[in-house]
């Protein structure tokens, strides 16, 4: 009986957990293309690229690139991506190299 008990526990406490998870996702997706910050992560690494910071939320993460693009310019790719923790940095770089042509 008391074994039911702690498995019906701790059943409901990994749902509970799946369910947050699901309405963080939602939350930050929707405010990361508000070209928003997200809310329910925390800060990662920043990149020495102009401000490029990674954030990590339970089981995905965002990537807010502000690289330089021309420092004369003044241009920056700013742009912000959200994906699984497996996302990484380097998958964008054609997409900055792409910016970069397209402003020159």
């Amino acid at each position: 009986m008391i074994l039911k008990n702690k498995k019906i526990v701790l059943l409901s406490i990994i749902v509970a957990i799946i369910l947050l998870s699901c309405i963080f996702f939602i939350i930050d997706n929707a405010r990361v293309h508000n070209n928003e910050l997200p809310i329910f992560c925390i800060t990662g690494e920043s990149y020495l690229d102009g401000g490029t910071t990674v954030y990590y939320g339970i089981g995905y993460k965002v990537i807010a690139f502000h690289a330089i693009i021309d420092s004369k310019k003044q241009s920056y790719f700013t742009e912000k991506k959200i994906g699984s923790w497996f996302m990484s940095y380097d998958d964008f770089y054609t997409e900055i190299e792409d910016y970069r042509l397209k402003y020159e």
